[in-house]
């Protein structure tokens, strides 16, 4: 962006030039549809739950033919075997699970996500929701505050988002959640339910960090089933969110 700016005072005038870049901050890479920053895992999976590292488009109705992710990206090999295990026949991608122990910390990201959230919400049960649209893309906030079973935040009946959705703590979905973007969810005992009777999804990418025994649990039932899709495209609308652009200047003079 070059901007020109004039100002007079008195006889004088005054003239400045400036070049100026616009940029995101940073942003988690995403190793695949789920990557897990944790083990040993506890991972469990019922139903039809399928979790998909080929790259869709960001409605996740169209697969773009390149960029695919792996579907679920472990820290080590006895945790890709369980996940694999759990997920015969559901699991796909580029390969469909691999040890990858370069996940990013969500946790390194989560200040500014706070202090640029749209929506904020403390343990409770929500439903009925929508945030943001495809050109309008939000950051939502969730914490559960103590790292316990006992407190989370859960999302039931019908939720719509698109954008950045971060979790500190227990998270649970019911219902017809459906997301696109980055979900990221931290803290010290994990447990991630991400179960319905409807059909639950997420398009984009989903990092999962923790201690160990972080539990992580797909279910759904009906013949679909929950849902997770790696989407570049979905992704790029979260990296790209207005709140998260900055600008520097390159060079000025006057």
């Amino acid at each position: 962006l070059r901007m020109v700016t004039t100002g007079a005072y008195v006889e004088s005038t005054y003239t400045m030039r400036l070049t100026l870049f616009r940029t995101t901050r940073p942003f988690p890479i995403v190793n695949g549809a789920m990557a897990i920053r944790a083990t040993p895992l506890d991972f469990s999976s019922n139903g039809n739950a399928t979790i998909d590292g080929q790259n869709y488009s960001a409605d996740g109705t169209t697969l773009i033919g390149s960029g695919d992710k792996t579907g679920v990206a472990t820290w080590n090999t006895n945790d890709s075997n369980e996940v694999a295990s759990e997920l015969p026949g559901k699991l796909f991608g580029d390969p469909a699970v691999k040890t990858d122990t370069t996940t990013a910390n969500p946790a390194d990201y989560m200040d500014e996500y706070v202090a640029n959230a749209d929506y904020t919400y403390a343990p409770g049960t929500y439903a009925s929701i929508t945030w943001g649209s495809a050109s309008d893309p939000k950051i939502i906030v969730c914490d559960a505050g103590d790292d316990t079973a006992n407190y989370k935040v859960k999302f039931s009946g019908d939720v719509e988002g698109w954008g950045i959705l971060a979790v500190r703590g227990n998270f649970e979905v019911t219902g017809n959640f459906d997301f696109h973007g980055l979900v990221v969810i931290y803290g010290t005992n994990n447990v991630i339910n991400f179960t319905s009777s409807g059909t639950p999804q997420i398009v984009g990418g989903l990092i999962i960090a923790g201690t160990a025994g972080v539990s992580v649990t797909l279910n759904g039932g009906g013949s679909v089933g929950a849902k997770l899709k790696y989407s570049s495209e979905a992704l790029e609308q979260a990296r790209n969110i207005g709140r998260l652009r900055y600008y520097t200047i390159l060079d000025w003079y006057e």
